[in-house]
């Protein structure tokens, strides 16, 4: 019997079959690959993710609502945007916006789309001290108007100070909305 086992050909120990380390590397340059290429199609815009620096045709006013009561507006004031377009607002002091370091159509939180818009430096600055001293407002003084084309667009409230370059216009806009008021900004 001994004779018998002495005759089979012993296993390998320690090395896999040289097929099996081929289809091992084949099959991991085949998953970075694709992980690459999901990497790189959610890091870039697509083609219909619009965007823009510099100059802009329409500028962007951030003002504080400083009231807002039931239509009829009085002269001067305005419709509060959808969906309360049934009140008004009186619109105070604020900033306009007419340089961009960039803006562009983005996707929102909750399936929405906005406008993101990257300030210049001192636009920037502004911001940052408008948002703090809105923010310490109570209602309806606490709201910042933004006013695009003299419609205002959107009127959300100021919890806390805003700091940096970087705002969102929302307003559950579809994409097509949100396009709309990208190229009136752009021109």
């Amino acid at each position: 019997m001994d004779e018998n086992l002495q005759d089979l050909p012993r296993p390998r120990r320690g090395r896999p079959p040289s097929g099996m380390i081929v289809l091992l590397v084949v099959g991991a340059l085949v998953v970075v690959a694709l992980l690459v290429t999901v990497v790189v199609l959610v890091a870039r815009p697509g083609s219909d993710a619009p965007s823009a620096t510099g100059h802009i045709a329409r500028p962007v006013s951030l003002l504080q609502v400083t009231d807002e009561y039931p239509a009829p507006c009085r002269t001067g004031d305005v419709p509060a945007p959808r969906p309360a377009t049934d009140r008004c607002l009186t619109l105070g002091p604020g900033m306009t916006i007419t340089e961009v370091a960039r803006i562009e159509v983005a996707s929102g939180g909750s399936g929405d789309s906005v406008i993101r818009i990257n300030l210049r430096p001192d636009d920037g600055r502004t911001f940052t001290d408008l948002t703090t001293r809105v923010s310490r407002e109570s209602d309806p003084r606490n709201r910042l108007a933004i006013v695009v084309d003299g419609t205002v667009v959107s009127a959300p409230t100021v919890m806390t100070p805003i700091v940096g370059p970087a705002l969102e216009i929302s307003g559950m806009f579809t994409r097509q909305e949100a396009r709309r008021l990208f190229d009136g900004i752009r021109g």
